[in-house]
């Protein structure tokens, strides 16, 4: 199952946090877990969820070429990951291994997570 969720707001990154409390962030974590809620039970429709260690393979496509390592990336998508595995009624810490990679600049930037199959931008991404 493939789905495309929005890229994670710039407020989510670890190195724009600077140490503030948490509730300065919870808003656009929320927002964030509640869409990826919705959108993955649309791409969900008849999809069996497989038992066990289940791949994840998320591609980011960055809204701009302004430069994101890709741990912080991975560390601002946690509520994406987690409205995913609610959707899928699953535990997030089944996702394994969880593969991220490069997919380009394109505005407004997106994830592509892959559940179940493995993804690499430049191998099999269109």
């Amino acid at each position: 199952m493939i789905v495309k969720l929005p890229f994670p707001a710039a407020e989510l990154f670890p190195n724009r946090k600077n140490g503030s409390h948490f509730r300065k962030t919870k808003d656009a974590k929320d927002k964030q877990r509640d869409d990826a809620y919705w959108l993955t039970m649309g791409a969900a429709k008849g999809y069996k969820v497989p038992t066990g260690c289940i791949p994840l393979s998320i591609v980011f496509v960055e809204p701009t070429g302004h430069h994101r390592d890709l741990d912080n990336m991975l560390a601002a998508a946690k509520g994406a990951i987690d409205g995913l595995a609610q959707a899928l009624g699953i535990n997030d810490k089944d996702f394994q291994p969880v593969l991220i990679d490069r997919g380009g600049v394109s505005a407004p930037g997106c994830m592509i997570c892959a559940v179940g199959v493995e993804i690499r931008s430049g191998v099999n991404l269109v």
